[in-house]
C-alpha cells in the first residue's frame, strides 16, 4: 500500500552537454551561465532573444482577415467589445486592448466596452451568460475580439453571430476535436494544426500584443495613423506578467523576450498601477524585479480579484491614470486576495485528508470532491495536492450556477498532458463530460455530480496507462557549501526569466539549524548556520509545518523550536527579500532530505559542486 504522507525526494544533479556549453559561451555567457543554460536545454539564441529573431505575427492564423476586420471597426466608427477569460492572461490582454485601441490608434473610449467572464457565476469561455451580457450592451457592439478564449466557444459565437455581432477570435488553449469555430470571422491561435507560427508556447496576452501590433502596422499603411506611431513595446509591461503568470513555458523564444522587455517597464514605475504596489520598488534593494515577483506578488493579487469577483477591477486597475483611483483598486485587489488566502486555507487542509487516503488506495491519479469547495481557489487546491503527491490532480466543487452540476480544475506533473487525458477519458465515457478544455499543463471541465465515481476511476486509469515515474528527483545545480551572497543573485538574475521551462537554479546544502519558527501553524522558517562562516540565513519552507514536525520528531505543537542544533540536509531556490526597508539574503526550501543529529550521516550523495565563482 502506498503511503499517503509525502517523502522527501532523491536529489539528482543536472545534466549538461559540453558541447552545448561550449555553444552558450561562444555566444557570450560566462561558464556558470552557460552550464545553467545547457542544463535546461535552452538554445543559445533563446537565453537572451533578440526581436529580429521572433516569428512574424504574419505567420499566425487567420491573422489576414482578423487585422482587416479590426481595422475596418476603428475606421469605420464601430462600437467594438473585447470579451477576456478571468485570469491574469485575460485580465492583462484586456488592457492591452483597451490601451491600444484607445492609447496607440485612437479609437474613442465611448466606442470599446470591455468585459470579462465571472469565473464563480458564468464559468470558463463565452459562455452563454457572456453572451447575453454582450447583447443588453449599449451600444451593442458589431464586432467581439476575444482573448485567451474563444476556440472552443462555437454554439455561443453563432449566437452572436445571429445577432448581428461578428468575432474575432485570438486564443492560445487547444483547438477542440470538432475544430475552430466556423462562426467566427477569424480565430488567430498558434496551436492550430495549420499555424505556421512556429511558438505555440505563447500565451493570450503574447497572442492579442502580436496582433494589436499588426493592426497598427496595417493602420500605418492605410494612412489612418502616423507613419511614426511608436511600437506598442510600452505594453509589454503586461505582457509579462499575463506570460509569467499563466505559467507558459519560459523556455519559448517568444516568451522570454516578452518577459525580458516587460520586467525593467514595470520596475521603472511608470504604469500608475505600478506605482502605488510598493513590492515593486522594493525589488531594487533585493537585486532587481524577477519572474519570480510576478509570479509570486503581482500574478496572485491580480488573479484573486477574478477568482472571488469581477475581473474587470482587474483591467481597471492596469489601465488607471489616477493614482487615487489605483490606489483604491489596488486596495480592493488585496482585500480580495487575502479572502482567497482564508478560503485557500480551510479547503486544502481538506483536500490534503481526502487526497491521503487516495494515495493510500493507490490511485495513479487524484480525484478530489470538495462538497462545500469553490471554483475559486480549486485550481490552487489542485497544484498544492501536485506538490505533495507529485501525482495530477482533478480539484472539483459544486457549479454556483447549476445545481448537481460540479465544476473541476486540473494540474500536472511534468510529463502528462492532463488535456490529452481528459480526452482520454473522454473517448472511454463519451457522456461523462458536459464540457472540458485548457492545455498541456492546466485544464477545466464541468460533469454531473452523480459520474463523479466514473470520472476517479477513469482517471486513475488513464494516468495509471501513462507510466509516470514514481520517483521524481529534484534536479540541483550544484552545491552550495556556503551561506548565499548577493554576487551569486546578480549572477543568477543575469538569466532571467526563470520558471515553467526554464526553472530557477536549485542548490544542495547542509547548514545547522540555529533558530525554527513556525507561522499560521502551516510554514516553517528556518535560521541557518554554514561550518565555518558567522553569518546566519532565514529559510522559509512554506507549507509544510506538519512534514518538519515528522522529520525532527516533534509533537502536536508542529516543531516550534525543535530542531535546533541538528543539521539539516535539504534542496533550495535563492529568494531574496526586503524587510523594513532591509534587503535579505534569504532561501526557499524545495524540499528537506533530512534532519541529522550531531555525527549523524545521510546516504543521499553530494551533489558536484559549482565552481566557487557560482555558490
Amino acid at each position: 500500500m502506498n503511503d499517503p504522507h509525502p517523502r522527501p525526494r532523491r536529489l539528482q544533479r543536472r545534466a549538461h552537454d559540453q558541447a552545448a556549453v561550449a555553444a552558450h559561451i561562444a555566444q557570450g555567457l560566462s561558464p556558470p551561465l552557460a552550464r545553467l543554460a545547457a542544463a535546461r536545454a535552452l538554445a543559445p539564441e533563446a537565453v537572451w532573444p533578440c526581436v529580429s529573431t521572433l516569428p512574424s505575427p504574419e505567420l499566425l492564423p487567420d491573422i489576414g482577415p482578423a487585422v482587416a476586420r479590426i481595422c475596418d471597426a476603428i475606421q469605420g466608427g464601430e462600437i467594438l467589445v473585447g470579451c477576456f477569460d478571468h485570469d491574469v492572461d485575460g485580465v492583462t490582454s484586456g488592457a492591452v486592448l483597451w490601451l491600444a485601441l484607445t492609447g496607440s490608434f485612437g479609437v474613442d473610449p465611448a466606442r470599446v466596452h470591455v468585459l470579462t467572464s465571472h469565473k464563480l457565476s458564468e464559468g470558463y469561455g463565452l459562455s452563454d451568460p457572456v453572451v447575453e451580457r454582450i447583447l443588453l450592451l449599449a451600444p451593442r457592439p458589431s464586432l467581439c475580439i476575444t482573448a485567451d478564449q474563444g476556440s472552443a466557444d462555437e454554439p455561443r459565437i453563432a449566437r452572436l453571430r445571429q445577432a448581428g455581432v461578428e468575432t474575432v477570435v485570438t486564443d492560445h488553449h487547444a483547438i477542440p476535436a470538432s475544430g475552430i469555430p466556423q462562426s467566427a470571422l477569424a480565430t488567430v491561435n498558434p496551436g492550430r494544426a495549420d499555424s505556421r507560427f512556429p511558438d505555440t508556447a505563447i500565451a493570450g496576452v503574447g497572442v492579442m500584443w502580436l496582433v494589436m501590433s499588426a493592426v497598427r502596422h496595417e493602420l500605418m499603411r492605410r494612412g489612418h495613423i502616423k507613419r511614426d506611431t511608436p511600437l506598442l513595446r510600452h505594453l509589454l509591461d503586461l505582457v509579462a506578467v499575463g506570460t509569467v503568470a499563466d505559467a507558459v513555458s519560459l523556455a519559448s523564444p517568444s516568451n522570454r523576450w516578452f518577459v525580458q522587455q516587460g520586467l525593467p517597464l514595470i520596475a521603472a514605475g511608470k504604469r500608475v498601477c505600478w506605482q502605488v504596489l510598493p513590492e515593486i520598488a522594493e525589488c531594487a534593494l533585493k537585486g532587481g524585479l524577477t519572474a519570480r515577483d510576478i509570479a509570486f506578488g503581482i500574478g496572485p493579487l491580480i488573479n484573486a480579484q477574478g477568482r472571488m469577483a469581477d475581473a474587470r477591477e482587474g483591467i481597471l486597475f492596469l489601465i488607471s491614470t489616477d493614482v487615487a483611483q489605483a490606489g483604491a483598486l489596488a486596495t480592493q485587489l488585496r482585500l480580495n486576495n487575502e479572502a482567497r488566502r482564508e478560503t485557500e486555507k480551510v479547503l486544502v487542509a481538506e483536500a490534503v485528508d481526502l487526497a491521503r487516503a487516495q494515495v493510500a488506495q493507490g490511485l495513479a491519479g487524484l480525484t478530489i470532491h470538495l462538497a462545500k469547495g469553490s471554483p475559486a481557489v480549486q485550481g490552487i487546491v489542485a497544484s498544492r495536492l501536485v506538490d505533495r503527491h507529485l501525482r495530477p490532480v482533478i480539484c472539483l466543487s459544486p457549479s454556483p450556477a447549476q445545481a448537481g452540476v460540479l465544476t473541476g480544475s486540473i494540474r500536472t506533473v511534468p510529463g502528462f498532458d492532463v488535456l490529452a487525458g481528459l480526452q482520454a477519458v473522454h473517448a472511454r465515457h463519451p457522456e461523462l463530460l458536459l464540457s472540458f478544455g485548457g492545455h498541456t499543463a492546466a485544464a477545466g471541465l464541468r460533469m454531473a455530480i452523480d459520474g463523479l465515481d466514473v470520472l476517479r476511476q477513469a482517471w486513475h486509469e488513464v494516468v495509471l496507462a501513462a507510466d509516470l515515474a514514481s520517483d521524481v528527483p529534484i534536479l540541483v545545480d550544484g552545491l552550495m557549501q556556503q551561506p548565499p551572497h548577493w554576487p551569486l543573485v546578480a549572477l543568477v538574475n543575469r538569466m532571467e526569466p526563470f520558471g515553467r521551462g526554464c526553472e530557477g537554479p536549485v542548490f544542495e546544502t547542509r547548514a545547522e539549524i540555529i533558530r525554527v519558527q513556525i507561522f499560521q501553524q502551516r510554514h516553517v522558517c528556518l535560521t541557518l548556520q554554514w561550518p565555518g562562516h558567522a553569518g546566519q540565513v532565514r529559510a522559509m519552507w512554506f507549507g509544510n509545518a506538519d512534514r518538519y514536525a515528522r522529520l525532527v520528531g516533534a509533537g502536536p505543537s508542529g516543531g516550534q523550536g525543535a530542531g535546533c542544533g541538528r543539521r539539516i540536509h535539504m534542496a533550495v531556490q535563492l529568494a531574496p527579500s526586503v524587510f523594513r526597508g532591509e534587503a535579505r539574503c534569504e532561501l526557499s526550501i524545495v524540499d528537506v532530505v533530512a534532519v541529522l543529529a550531531a555525527g549523524d550521516q545521510d546516504d543521499q550523495p553530494a551533489a558536484v559542486a559549482l565552481p566557487a565563482a557560482t555558490v
